[in-house]
């Protein structure tokens, strides 16, 4: 991803951490996770989920290999609007924009924002997450305003070149997956925050999404993980709508562990392994997260 701050590992850094839960973990997947909560099949020792959320198509150039390699199920949440396009999602735009951009003044009037923006990655990486905290709050109609605005003024397309390959997945490339181990979730439709949105478009979000993912993949889908997932990103209201259209298990993008006592409380935690992204980096997020 052209997102500097999207969790990230290298090809030969992911294959260490698949190696790594492969010999002192239990790798399960979605299916596994389902049946030990509605019909207490038993889990193995040291169980572990695989997952990754939006739906890059690096999840099948450069994730898939590995995780057949070692054998390891995994589970992909996708953002339905996407996926089958070549549209970017709205992060990786404001991304691109700002560190492509020639310009020194960064305004973005709609949130009474103008900084400058430098000519250091490191000025414009600070700019750039104070901007998607804003945004990413925005009504999906109105950032689609602000990020063509943004991008008419400061995407440099010179600046761009043939190793960018920030895309989605294909809907072909899911169903190659499908068929390897590979199970898949919602993620919404827009990525839209979904406390955001009013009652009835809450409600076609997370039908849609589901919608979509079942007649393309022609399997059930029973898990949602919310966008953006911290704890004021989802309530009660948003958990019983999505029981209501069929979804049975939720994710959030709280940093923990899942005592298998709590299992069935909602909604599940995940480990999200601290820069770098390297060995050492889901080493320490793993055990981190045992002493919370």
């Amino acid at each position: 991803p052209f997102d500097i701050e999207v969790v990230d590992a290298s090809v030969s850094e992911f294959d260490q951490q698949m190696q790594f839960i492969k010999k002192y973990y239990q790798p399960i997947g979605l299916d596994q996770l389902l049946n030990h909560i509605e019909q207490r099949e038993p889990l193995p020792d040291n169980p572990i989920m695989v997952t990754f959320d939006d739906g890059f198509d690096d999840n099948y150039h450069n994730a898939y290999p590995i995780l057949k390699k070692y054998n390891i199920p995994a589970t992909i949440f996708l953002t339905t609007d996407h996926i089958g396009t070549e549209r970017p999602f709205w992060f990786e735009r404001l991304s691109c924009a700002i560190c492509t951009s020639s310009q020194q003044v960064l305004n973005i009037p709609e949130i009474n924002l103008s900084r400058q923006l430098g000519h250091s990655k490191q000025q414009r990486r600070i700019i750039y997450n104070e901007c998607v905290e804003i945004l990413k709050y925005q009504q999906t109609d109105n950032l689609d305003r602000i990020l063509n605005d943004i991008e008419s003024e400061h995407l440099d397309l010179k600046k761009l070149d043939n190793t960018l390959s920030s895309k989605p997945l294909s809907w072909q490339q899911c169903q190659e997956m499908a068929s390897h181990n590979i199970s898949f979730g919602s993620h919404g439709t827009s990525h839209t925050i979904l406390t955001q949105l009013k009652a009835t478009e809450l409600s076609d979000e997370l039908l849609n999404s589901k919608r979509v993912i079942e007649e393309k993949m022609q399997m059930p889908v029973a898990a949602l993980a919310f966008p953006n997932g911290q704890i004021k990103d989802f309530d009660k209201k948003i958990i019983e709508i999505g029981k209501q259209h069929g979804y049975k298990l939720f994710f959030s993008y709280i940093h923990g562990i899942n005592p298998q006592k709590n299992l069935g409380i909602i909604p599940l935690k995940r480990i999200h392994p601290p820069k770098p992204y390297n060995i050492a980096g889901l080493k320490f997020g793993l055990v981190a997260s045992r002493l919370l």
